[in-house]
């Protein structure tokens, strides 16, 4: 006899979706990065590589960076690269946090 697929009868099944998500990384890394520091958001939400890396890379490649590009330029195209990193950066986070709000199902048998 072929295996059944399909409703049983006599079993009730309860879906209980606990979506949770916490902004706290993301306003954490906006705030964080107005000032230049990068990373530590990405650290709040649990993502250790990429949060290591950027604060690394925020005060030994973005601040001096931004000092060479202010002196050559005199500070004309430091703005529009901040607010590009700043914009760029919330917009991964907030990708990698909708990413791990994983839904939580709980399937619920009774006969």
């Amino acid at each position: 006899m072929p295996p059944q697929y399909g409703p049983q009868p006599g079993v009730n099944v309860t879906v209980v979706n606990n979506t949770q998500r916490s902004n706290t990384p993301l306003v954490v890394e906006i705030i964080l990065s107005i000032f230049g520091i990068f990373g530590v958001g990405w650290l709040t939400a649990g993502e250790t590589t990429v949060g290591i890396v950027l604060l690394l890379c925020s005060f030994f490649v973005y601040w001096p960076m931004l000092v060479v590009i202010g002196i050559f330029s005199i500070g004309v195209c430091d703005f529009p690269l901040i607010i590009a990193a700043i914009v760029v950066n919330a917009i991964l986070l907030n990708n990698k946090l909708k990413a791990k709000a994983i839904a939580y199902v709980t399937m619920i048998q009774s006969r």
